[in-house]
């Protein structure tokens, strides 16, 4: 029997696009499709217990392989490792075949257990270390065009590489957490897109439609990187983060504080308004506390996915016990594992457990209509290193956001969604809160649309910058005059309400224009007031409301007695 040669060809080159085609993607929705059926990854962050990030050098290979198996019992279905550029490519241009025979190894033993890898493959940093090949110095990873090249090769050849172990390939990372990198801070976001776009390009050279995901955490949301949402192509950002106080935007007040156990949830849906999100790290950094941890877990793992995180990997399986940089001045990074050395879990993480074997029972998440949601407001320019932001900071902002979404969402129970200035107001959105921010001009005629046609805007805070007549026209008062910055107090809704912070240019005093006034301070001066425009309304607060309960966050009834501030704003609608 013969096979003619055109038929061969036919033969071999479909062969070769199906072996090297990923059966991982992504539906419309966002979420992860393997061979046509949607499935969430569950699973752990890896590096080796006895070695840490000495993984690949040292190659505990069994204890490696009892891992995976380990892994696979308790119902994670997805591991994500990570390659360390300078064991692999020790000398500029040079390989180490032996530690690239170990990755080749890695993922046999992973297909063979069907467990889904996520490759993150530029870790500069890492548990508190930087880890760079020597050869680089102090070049750019970003902006010098020789690291920029030789990165790209590291790219192509890592992918092909992982060529053959296409089914099991749920994504591509560029690295872990490389908005943190000093590389990042002296570069600008158009030098991190033009890199993406090469590695990703360098990714799909043998993988050709791999998904890819940035690996970043959540300072993507609270602070300034350059990695911004919306300029940097990836086909999915992730989310790191932990219940540190400090590591975040608001002083929270432990593990069973309901607050911080929004803040995962708060920096996921924020994600999910400009791509899809992936829960890639999380954990309780604490971990000796079996009640506060379970408490925590409990409270923010299925609220991640209500807002629509399409996976969630543990940081990370295993106690690091190796006496090595940089565990030996980062010790809390060692501490950290989910599984105990006889296979059983941490006392209080099991539901995690529990989360990960249920996981393929888990719908996508259903999303209030519109018309019964409350909407909180991301500037069109959120960034700093935006040239047209009037003044927006994203640590302030994001903070001010969080405390909105808290709130209604958590205590008052409301339904709530982020909302991007950038992009039309839906005109079904039935009520917008503007949380401090400075829109620009176009930002607010969109918003005098939005509100001539039937919102319901609420506007806490503005700062002179961004005052202009259509300002004045939407909210029905003017500044008068500069006031200075006194603890104020404002009765109203059967409470008398006090602010201590001032932000911006301090403390505004306006006059009604069109509007009327609802409260006045304790020194007479309005600081409330009620306008109709069009078909909407406008309730406009000139004391930065959030900011003031951001002060006091970490003080749990103080923060939640607020909830009774929105209720009573919320009830001026109908009134």
């Amino acid at each position: 029997m013969t096979i003619s040669k055109s038929l061969l060809f036919i033969f071999i080159s479909f062969s070769v696009f199906n072996f090297c085609g990923c059966l991982v993607s992504l539906d419309a929705q966002g979420y992860f499709v393997n061979d046509g059926v949607r499935f969430f990854p569950v699973g752990l962050n890896y590096w080796a217990g006895s070695t840490g990030v000495d993984m690949w050098s040292v190659w505990p290979a069994t204890e490696i392989s009892e891992d995976l198996d380990v892994l696979k019992s308790l119902g994670f279905n997805t591991v994500r490792f990570f390659l360390r550029w300078d064991v692999f490519e020790p000398d500029f241009g040079v390989y180490n075949q032996t530690v690239i025979a170990r990755l080749e190894q890695m993922l046999t033993w992973c297909r063979s257990r069907g467990i889904f890898v996520n490759i993150s493959v530029f870790v500069g940093w890492m548990s508190g270390g930087t880890f760079w090949p020597s050869w680089k110095g102090n070049r750019n990873l970003f902006t010098d065009p020789t690291i920029s090249s030789e990165s790209f090769s590291f790219a192509r050849k890592i992918s092909s590489v992982a060529a053959p172990f296409s089914s099991i390939i749920l994504a591509m990372e560029y690295g872990n957490e490389m908005d943190d990198l000093d590389d990042s801070h002296n570069v600008d976001t158009s030098s991190i897109a033009a890199w993406c776009t090469g590695i990703r390009a360098a990714f799909r050279s043998s993988l050709p439609n791999v998904l890819v995901i940035t690996g970043t955490d959540h300072n993507t949301v609270i602070s300034n990187p350059v990695w911004n949402l919306g300029r940097i192509p990836a086909d999915i950002f992730s989310i790191h983060g932990y219940p540190v106080p400090t590591w975040n935007n608001v002083q929270t007040d432990g593990l069973t504080d309901p607050l911080t156990q929004s803040l995962l949830p708060f920096y996921t849906a924020f994600v999910k308004t400009f791509s899809p999100v992936m829960l890639q790290e999380f954990g309780t950094i604490v971990t000796g506390g079996a009640k506060q941890q379970d408490q925590y877990i409990r409270g923010m793992l299925l609220a991640c996915w209500e807002e629509g995180a399409n996976g969630f990997l543990y940081w990370d399986m295993r106690d690091i016990k190796t006496l090595a940089y940089p565990y030996l001045n980062h010790g809390l990074e060692s501490l950290l594992g989910l599984v105990l050395d006889d296979n059983t879990i941490k006392p209080g993480l099991e539901y995690f457990v529990q989360f990960a074997r249920n996981a393929s029972s888990l719908a996508i998440p259903k999303l209030p209509p519109l018309s019964e949601t409350i909407g909180l407001y991301i500037p069109a320019y959120y960034y700093q290193n935006e040239l047209f932001n009037p003044g927006n900071e994203p640590r302030r902002i994001s903070a001010n956001l969080l405390i909105d979404y808290y709130l209604l969402k958590r205590v008052l129970g409301r339904n709530v969604r982020l909302i991007r200035g950038d992009l039309p107001l839906d005109p079904s959105l039935e009520f917008l809160i503007i949380a401090g921010s400075y829109p620009t001009l176009p930002e607010i005629l969109n918003l005098q649309a939005w509100v001539r046609g039937g919102g319901k805007l609420i506007w806490n805070g503005p700062d002179m910058s961004g005052w202009s007549s259509t300002t004045i026209d939407l909210i029905g008062a003017k500044p008068v005059d500069f006031r200075f910055g006194v603890s104020t107090s404002v009765a109203l809704f059967g409470k008398s309400w006090t602010f201590d912070t001032f932000v911006g240019n301090g403390k505004l005093q306006y006059e009604q224009t069109t509007g009327q006034v609802v409260a006045s301070d304790n020194y007479g001066i309005p600081v409330v007031f009620k306008n109709k425009f069009g078909k909407g309304d406008v309730v406009f607060c000139s004391l930065p409301v959030e900011d003031n309960i951001v002060a006091i966050s970490a003080y749990i009834s103080t923060r939640n007695s607020w909830a009774a501030w929105y209720s009573g704003i919320l009830n001026l609608f109908s009134s």
